[in-house]
C-alpha cells in the first residue's frame, strides 16, 4: 500500500468512528430525555390531589321539641345555636345531640348531621337511626 491509500484508509476509519460516536451520543441523549419526561409524568400523577370524598349523607332522625329556656329567667345568658349563631327563643323547635345533649335549632342540626355526623360543639358522634329504630 502506498502512503496515500493508507492515509485514506485511516481517514475513513476515523470518520466512521466519529459518526458512530455521534450516533451513540444522540441515542443516549434521546433515551435520557424520554426517561426524564416519563418520571415527570409519574411525579405529576402522584402529586395530583385525589378528589375529596363525597359528603356523608346520613339518615339522621333526631327528636325535636319547643325550646323552653333555662328556667331561671336570666336573659343575660341566652342560649345560641352553634351552627347559625342565632339565639334560641322560647317556643322555637330545637333538637339535641343524644350523646352530649347540646341543643340547637332543629333545621340547623338536621342539615349539619347529614353531612358531618358529629356535634358542632364537642364533636360527639350523632347517632344514626337504623331501620329498626335503634340508635
Amino acid at each position: 500500500m502506498d502512503e496515500l491509500s493508507l492515509f485514506n484508509y485511516v481517514a475513513l476509519t476515523a470518520l466512521a468512528i466519529f459518526f458512530a460516536g455521534v450516533l451513540i451520543i444522540t441515542f443516549v441523549v434521546i433515551l435520557c430525555t424520554m426517561c426524564k419526561e416519563a418520571d415527570e409524568r409519574l411525579e405529576r400523577r402522584a402529586a395530583a390531589p385525589s378528589p375529596p370524598p363525597p359528603p356523608l349523607q346520613l339518615d339522621v332522625v333526631l327528636p325535636y321539641f319547643p325550646y323552653a329556656g333555662r328556667g331561671d329567667g336570666s336573659a343575660s345568658e341566652a342560649a345560641a345555636c352553634a351552627i347559625c349563631l342565632g339565639s334560641l327563643r322560647q317556643g322555637q323547635l330545637c333538637s339535641e345531640v343524644p350523646a352530649c345533649r347540646h341543643a340547637l335549632h332543629k333545621d340547623c342540626l338536621g342539615m349539619w348531621a347529614k353531612t358531618k355526623g358529629s356535634c358542632p360543639l364537642c364533636r360527639a358522634k350523632i347517632g344514626v337511626q337504623g331501620s329498626d329504630g335503634v340508635v
